[in-house]
């Protein structure tokens, strides 16, 4: 009976070693090579539409000049979209200002140059570091730039979609710090111009989006509607707070406010001039135990009120 115990100890005494083994053993993570298989299952899109990899541009992308001081690291093509990274050691300014400028000679304006105004509605960091730029036979190209592992990379995105459809787009809705609005409505665009600029707290980790980015916003008659989505540590009173003394810092006047445990409302008034008084409606969203949804709608007021 003791040596069958003995043998038993004997073993759990090795199954445990070897699961100790096993458990301790680090991931061997990828360096320099990373398999083309892993690549694919991991960004490949769900139509089924398959993979290529490049050493260089791929070759449905735009033709454009590689500034100096700018190394091709690689690209992919993933059907519905493309995406070329390049490494630089240029700083985000600069970079940025660089392929800006060699993409406005390629034909491409800058979103924001088009609309000519400063930055408005929902802004995070991240859209500090990305430029969106637009041509009517290519559609939108996002230029982005992210220091990861102390290296300063940029990336060219754009869907094969857009390329492919040879509609004008760049005269249509377009986009920039998260708001939408149609540029061929004067009206919208002053409208617009007095979105006040809200940023979203430093501590909040904007959910990753390809392209464009998250939210959106529409723009109709006397309205301008602009969204957002992003994850947070804070509470929705905390959120709310930091929001509403933003929108209160630029001239606009509290009208009437509340903020519970899940959700929170502001609406503020501002007089432009004597024949226009707006309407700004803030709300906030808890979705989940860290992520919300916030909105800000603007509508004109009969100035008789």
């Amino acid at each position: 009976m003791n040596a069958v115990r003995s043998n038993r100890h004997a073993v759990a005494l090795a199954f445990i070693a070897a699961l100790s083994t096993t458990m301790s053993v680090p991931a061997a993570e990828y360096v320099d090579t990373v398999p083309l298989t892993l690549l694919q299952g991991l960004f490949a899109g769900p139509s089924g539409g398959g993979l290529r990899a490049y050493s260089e541009f791929p070759e449905r992308f735009p033709d454009i000049v590689i500034p100096p001081g700018f190394i091709v690291v690689g690209s992919i093509d993933m059907g519905n979209s493309m995406r070329v990274v390049m490494q630089t050691e240029r700083e985000r300014d600069e970079a940025l200002g660089m392929l800006s400028e060699i993409l406005s000679s390629a034909g491409f304006s800058d979103v924001q140059t088009v609309a000519d105004r400063a930055p408005t509605g929902f802004v995070t960091q991240e859209a500090q570091s990305r430029r969106v730029l637009c041509r009517d036979d290519l559609g939108y190209l996002t230029v982005a730039f992210t220091e990861q592992a102390g290296l300063n990379l940029i990336s060219l995105s754009t869907s094969s979609a857009m390329l492919s459809s040879g509609a004008p787009v760049c005269g249509g809705m377009s986009n920039s710090g998260g708001v939408f609005f149609n540029l061929s409505a004067t009206t919208i665009q002053d409208l617009a111009q007095h979105m006040p600029v809200m940023n979203i707290p430093a501590a909040a980790n904007q959910s990753p989006q390809p392209f464009l980015g998250s939210g959106g916003s529409s723009a109709s008659g006397g309205t301008v509607e602009t969204s957002s989505t992003f994850t947070s540590d804070m509470t929705v009173p905390q959120l709310y707070r930091h929001f509403a003394d933003q929108i209160g810092s630029q001239g606009w006047a509290l009208d009437s406010e509340g903020a519970g445990e899940l959700t929170g409302s502001g609406n503020w008034i501002k007089i432009v001039e004597d024949d226009m008084y707006l309407h700004g409606s803030f709300t906030i969203v808890q979705n989940s135990p860290s992520t919300f949804a916030i909105r800000f709608r603007l509508t004109t007021l009969d100035p008789g009120l």
